[in-house]
């Protein structure tokens, strides 16, 4: 929907050419790879912030769970900004610049295109997107987006007049600005947060603080929604960022409708949805708090792994 290849229309049905160039898009494994670290990160920081409630505790039984929760939450971090998140940006900046302009807010473009660290988006006395009191990196869209701090990028001004020419003068194709704009940043600065978060705990454990630094140990349970969080600001990002396409370059939101199902039965299919997800989660969050209401079970002071018996003296072991 983001990329499509691999098929060409036909009496207004979409004909399959290649089931591979369909499956393999240009942002197939850009997406994979980028949702799969951030799957890491969530599930590193559940753990390091379950495992620090129990720490807080008194169970010491959890510092093993603490130290690999810590890590994967550093490595996952890491991996979302690079190299899984530089390599989406760049496909996008090839394949979708409409939705690059819009979330990095680029209303003019050119080389050595800004690239915009903090920015309040609003719009003009005639409607057009502004940002405002904006802080910027000269030339780092350029230098993200090619590699090339002198690269062009174009920005929405030159994408409007771009696609109006190429409509006929009817469709300027541009997304919503505000939303994407803002989820997109939102989720870079969670994003940030994460590794600096990650990093400082995992400087903690090198030294053999972590288990005593009672601030960590009430930061990292309330850093658990935060990779949650940014992966939704990440599809509202992708989502909106697309509009006004369902597919991309190819079928409107517009015109992507069922004459044979009716906005009732959409919104029952929704509430559907809806309401199991919640009773999964709410599921969920109780067998948690159950276990940890338990806690880990108690090794009595005594090591995982049992010694070796110690011969008597004199005697065989």
């Amino acid at each position: 929907m983001q990329t499509p290849e691999g098929f060409h229309v036909a009496g207004g049905r979409a004909v399959l050419d290649s089931f591979w160039d369909a499956l393999f898009t240009a942002s197939t494994w850009p997406r994979f790879t980028h949702t799969f670290a951030s799957c890491l990160a969530a599930g590193g920081f559940l753990m390091a912030g379950l495992a620090a409630l129990l720490v807080r505790r008194g169970q010491d039984e959890a510092a093993p769970a603490l130290k690999a929760g810590v890590i994967a939450a550093l490595v996952g971090s890491l991996l979302c900004a690079f190299p899984t998140g530089h390599w989406h940006a760049v496909q996008v900046a090839r394949t979708q610049p409409e939705k690059l302009a819009t979330i990095e807010g680029l209303i003019d473009g050119g080389p050595r295109a800004p690239l915009i660290v903090f920015g309040i988006p609003s719009t003009d006395a005639q409607g057009n997107p502004e940002v405002k009191a904006r802080i910027e990196i000269p030339g780092g869209l350029s230098l993200l987006a090619h590699h090339d701090i002198d690269a062009p990028v174009p920005g929405l001004n030159e994408l409007r007049e771009r696609n109006l020419a190429a409509s006929g003068g009817t469709h300027a194709d541009l997304p919503p600005f505000a939303l994407p704009f803002i989820a997109f940043h939102s989720m870079v600065g969670i994003g940030s947060a994460m590794i600096a978060l990650a990093g400082l705990a995992a400087f903690l454990l090198w030294r053999g603080r972590l288990a005593s630094s009672g601030l960590m140990l009430r930061l990292l349970p309330l850093a658990i929604p935060l990779p949650i969080l940014a992966q939704q600001l990440g599809w509202i990002t992708a989502e909106v960022g697309r509009q006004p396409w369902v597919v991309w370059k190819h079928l409107r939101t517009a015109e992507a409708f069922s004459p044979v199902v009716d906005a009732g039965q959409v919104l029952t299919s929704l509430i559907g949805f809806g309401v199991v997800y919640a009773l999964l989660f709410v599921a969920l969050l109780a067998v948690i708090v159950r276990l940890l209401g338990k806690g880990l079970p108690s090794l009595g002071g005594t090591t995982a792994i049992a010694a070796p018996p110690v011969a008597d003296e004199g005697k065989e072991a």
